[in-house]
């Protein structure tokens, strides 16, 4: 039954994108969370191929809709060409790339965020679409959420902290990309304006907290923690957030075991203390940026630069290749500096226009919250977290930055437009006017 509820689903995403885009879109985040590769792949789903089709159905209803949405100018021209300069260059770097095989799947997986984070910019078009995309990829990864907690409460050991949960890389790399699930959870369960929404928002964050402890990914935990505290800070303390806030933290508290409070204390360990794992980031990270110094403009190629740093760190100069952990590290010393600076560009632009927007307008509605609480919070937890991952491929960080972008776009085109209305109202005569004019007329004025 799974396999043909996932084929139904890909077969409705399919017609949804060329009948409304938003929402075929809207169905390929779902699908992208909810890994039913992964989930059913004992059903004949394991080499299931859906993105492109999706793709390409949502790109002819574009074109049939003549791409009606937002309009791409100012910042968001910026913030587009800085993602389409990053693909490029990627692009470019993959010609001289020391392992081509290893940079056509990097770029094949590139391109096609890229496509897809534009459309989303494009068809976000309204504040409310931001808010039912960031519920559509927490339901979808709460799942996945649900499965791993099921998993540990049945057996009575974390396995997926060894073994990969789905198909996106190990556990520090999974919850790299969950990690707009986890603040979308949070910030809807404190946003929402029903109460079985925010009960529900509630329950999905309690999931996700729990299966980032059963990950015991240190580098997670940091950014969740960064991501949390952001939040606390901005959200107005009211009855409700207080009270969530302490409940919240009795759950974690009570969720948080032994072997997670020893894998949290091991970050803040003196260099003697260190574990293996701990103490070999550094000498990775210095070898990747001893590759960025050697192959500064297109660097090794797009997920190369593995491949040069057992050259440069003798620790490991028995294996082939060996991957910095880092993502801002990946790009560089595999696409070069260059490359960087426009993907760091593309995070960058959304983010700090959103912070100038929640400056520039003080009380904003609950969808206007979520999405500038959304990007204010994720992006910082996502770029510490990212310090011990890599995430250059990781689609859930293009697809976040743009689902801010298009609401922040759909945000300040309200405001234009109420702008406008008050203004054509301000310019209307009043109704004393034409009593006025009236009584001129009588007496033959």
């Amino acid at each position: 039954m799974g396999a043909i509820a996932v084929y139904l689903l890909i077969f409705i995403t399919c017609v949804a994108g060329i009948i409304r885009p938003f929402w075929g879109l809207a169905g390929y985040l779902f699908l992208l969370f909810l890994q039913p590769e992964w989930n059913w792949r004992w059903s004949g789903l394991g080499e299931l191929q859906y993105q492109k089709s999706v793709v390409v159905c949502v790109l002819i209803g574009a074109a049939v809709t003549g791409f009606k949405g937002n309009r791409i100018r100012g910042w968001a021209s910026i913030t587009v060409l800085s993602l389409l300069g990053f693909i490029g260059l990627s692009w470019i770097s993959s010609f001289q790339s020391v392992s081509p095989a290893t940079s056509a799947i990097y770029i094949d997986v590139l391109w096609k965020s890229a496509v897809i984070a534009i459309l989303i910019i494009v068809f976000v078009d309204t504040p409310r679409k931001a808010v039912q995309m960031m519920w559509v990829v927490t339901i979808a990864s709460g799942y996945n959420a649900f499965r791993i907690n099921e998993d540990y409460f049945i057996t009575g050991f974390a396995r997926y902290v060894n073994n990969s949960w789905g198909l996106k890389g190990d556990n520090n790399v999974y919850t790299l990309f969950t990690m707009l699930p986890v603040t979308s959870a949070m910030i809807l369960s404190l946003t929402s304006k029903a109460i079985y929404q925010r009960i529900f928002a509630g329950a999905l964050a309690v999931l996700h907290l729990h299966q980032l402890m059963l990950l015991e990914s240190r580098g997670g935990m940091l950014g969740v923690m960064l991501s949390a505290i952001i939040l606390l800070v901005l959200i107005p303390k009211t009855f409700y957030v207080n009270v969530s806030i302490v409940g919240f933290g009795i759950i974690v508290a009570v969720l948080a075991g032994p072997p997670v409070a020893k894998e949290f204390e091991s970050i803040f360990a003196a260099a003697e203390e260190r574990d293996a794992s701990a103490e070999s980031r550094f000498i990775v990270w210095k070898a990747a940026l001893e590759v960025t110094r050697d192959f500064p403009l297109l660097g090794a190629g797009p997920n190369a630069g593995q491949f040069l740093i057992p050259f440069y760190a003798s620790e490991y100069a028995h294996v082939p290749a060996k991957h910095p952990h880092n993502v801002f590290l990946e790009i560089m010393s595999g696409c070069g500096i260059p490359a960087f600076a426009c993907f760091a560009l593309f995070l960058a632009v959304p983010y700090f226009r959103i912070l100038k927007f929640r400056k520039m307008h003080a009380n904003l509605d609950s969808d206007a919250n979520a999405i500038t609480y959304s990007a204010l919070i994720t992006l910082p937890g996502f770029c510490l977290s990212g310090m011990f991952a890599g995430g250059g491929l990781i689609e859930s960080l293009y697809y976040s930055a743009a689902i801010w972008a298009g609401g922040l776009l759909a945000m300040e085109s309200q405001q234009l437009q109420d702008a406008e209305l008050s203004n054509s109202q301000d310019d209307e005569p009043v109704p004393e006017f034409y009593d006025k004019l009236d009584e001129c007329h009588v007496v033959g004025v």
